[in-house]
């Protein structure tokens, strides 16, 4: 998991829909309060990492408490998960 911080005027270049043909990259997906998900390249993701592997990264809007607390939240319930498996 990673946690980075972005600038307002940087949320079409993270969110927006033509993300992946620019960069190669998909798009971050919009949460609640400024904080978006995402994962690491394709590429990355098929070089390093083992398929089985979770691979996420949040963007906090910077200078946000707001953002900094649902992030918070959510890092609180991802931090007890043990597998992948939905019970």
């Amino acid at each position: 998991m990673e946690l980075h911080s972005y600038s307002g005027e940087n949320l079409e270049k993270l969110a927006g829909k033509h993300r992946l043909e620019l960069i190669g990259v998909p798009a971050y997906s919009i949460l609640k309060e400024g904080v978006l998900l995402g994962s690491v390249s394709p590429w990355v993701r098929r070089k390093y990492f083992p398929k089985e592997a979770l691979c996420l990264s949040f963007e906090l809007r910077k200078g946000s408490m707001e953002s900094r607390k649902f992030a918070a939240r959510m890092l609180e319930v991802l931090k007890e998960i043990q597998s992948r498996r939905i019970h």
